[in-house]
């Protein structure tokens, strides 16, 4: 994110009352730069909504230097929690002055929070199940030791796997000023025998599952550093990627 094209627009477009800014690109890995982003919305009074997906429960976001005024994230992802339950987190006031914007049912937060404040109660029958793991997974996630600690054990494995994959000669796609501990871009050879489909079959009949397409214009594939993993496991899953290429006879080009 370039931000001084950024705060050419803005400045540009007197209309921009509201920025929407997502912290982390799960697409390539990309980590945006929050707090420059923050800083250029306070200065120009622009109102900061933040995608925190990836994000939220690995990477620090101060609410108390960063002025935004919603902040969307789920269960999953750092948390660890399963899909299934979104969440925004607001000032009250924010959220009561948003009364009427919603042109629909599912997405109206100030209806569920007024019908949960006065009953105690969803709207609507919650998915229990996934509440209960969501609560379960913010208690493992203390107990390992909160935020410091995750972003911890994300970067190890995302250290590992850059490492390991350098080393049968693969190459980010990203900077590492850039890369985030979430998940990791990697250019594919361009072997024409690297098909990425076969690839991808062979790494998940030997237990591995890695993300199956490409979000990018160039050839490229993705490996996440999140979840109940660990660097051995990091490990095991080069070995069966140099085991494919080997197999296969694939040449790497080397940087």
């Amino acid at each position: 994110l370039d931000i001084k094209k950024l705060q050419k627009k803005l400045q540009s477009d007197k209309s921009i009352k509201n920025l929407a800014f997502v912290h982390c690109e799960t697409s390539t890995g990309i980590i945006n730069p929050l707090n420059e982003v923050n800083n250029l919305c306070k200065k120009l009074k622009i109102n900061l909504f933040i995608d925190a997906m990836s994000t939220f429960g690995a990477l620090t976001i101060d609410s108390k230097k960063i002025k935004f005024k919603a902040l969307v994230a789920s269960s999953n992802k750092c948390i660890e929690g399963i899909p299934g339950i979104s969440f925004c987190i607001s000032r009250t006031n924010d959220l009561i002055n948003s009364k009427g914007n919603s042109d629909n049912l599912c997405m109206d937060l100030y209806d569920q929070w007024k019908y949960m404040k006065e009953t105690g109660r969803w709207r609507y029958t919650p998915p229990t199940h996934v509440v209960i793991a969501f609560l379960q997974a913010l208690k493992e996630f203390e107990r390992e030791g909160g935020l410091k600690k995750r972003y911890q054990k994300y970067k190890k494995n995302k250290d590992v796997l850059i490492e390991e994959m350098n080393n049968i000669g693969f190459k980010c796609l990203l900077e590492d000023r850039l890369q985030s501990p979430i998940i990791v871009t990697f250019i594919s050879p361009k072997d024409k025998k690297f098909i990425f489909s076969k690839f991808y079959k062979f790494l998940k009949l030997n237990n591995f599952i890695i993300y199956p397409g490409k979000m990018t214009n160039i050839e490229t594939f993705r490996i996440g550093c999140i979840g109940q993993i660990k660097p051995n496991d990091i490990k095991n899953l080069v070995k069966s990627i140099n085991i494919f290429i080997k197999k296969n006879k694939i040449q790497i080009t080397k940087n």
